[in-house]
């Protein structure tokens, strides 16, 4: 009988060299305009903004893909401890945020908040420093219907943000990484 390890290896072989199928993920960033990404909170305060976004030159048809929040457009300043508002940094152990973002037909803007597809809650840790520490989870897979808001092209946004901490808040944006 023969030995059949050197079919397995070229097999393995072959397989190494032509490699298997991949999907590929093409990353669509969406920056929000100052007034859907930037927040004035207090302590406690629950902040929501909505309006509608246009995506531009997709690339692709879209099928499949995960949402996440934009790591580069995450940011914070705490106020100083003396009152609120946009304030200078200060020293702490940490902060968090919570965000949510839902998506809908750009024609539904008055009640995306409300009903539309839901993304997060994204648990957003910031060192002593106010670096970004953290988002929780990194990404989530899209559903159906939001595959069919970015293969329109345009769809209403709505960001609401849950801080520890009395000042500025800026979500800057989020990334759909699609698959065709």
């Amino acid at each position: 009988m023969k030995n059949p390890l050197p079919a397995v290896a070229l097999g393995v072989c072959a397989l190494l060299t032509t490699g298997c199928p991949q999907t590929v993920l093409v990353p669509v960033h969406v920056e929000l305009r100052e007034e859907l990404s930037t927040f004035q909170l207090l302590s406690g305060e629950t902040g929501r903004h909505q309006g509608v976004v246009t995506l531009e030159d997709v690339p692709v048809d879209a099928t499949s893909g995960t949402f996440e929040l934009d790591d580069d457009h995450l940011s914070i300043t705490p106020a100083p401890p003396a009152g609120p508002g946009k304030g200078s940094v200060n020293q702490h152990d940490g902060l968090t945020i919570q965000v949510n973002i839902r998506l809908a037909l750009a024609a539904d803007v008055d009640t995306v908040c409300d009903s539309g597809e839901e993304y997060g809650q994204f648990t957003v840790d910031f060192d002593t420093f106010n670096e970004l520490e953290s988002v929780t989870p990194e990404q989530v897979p899209l559903t159906t219907a939001t595959i069919e808001l970015i293969n329109a092209g345009t769809m209403s946004v709505c960001v609401s943000t849950f801080p520890e901490f009395t000042g500025q808040v800026v979500i800057g944006g989020f990334v759909f990484r699609l698959a065709e």
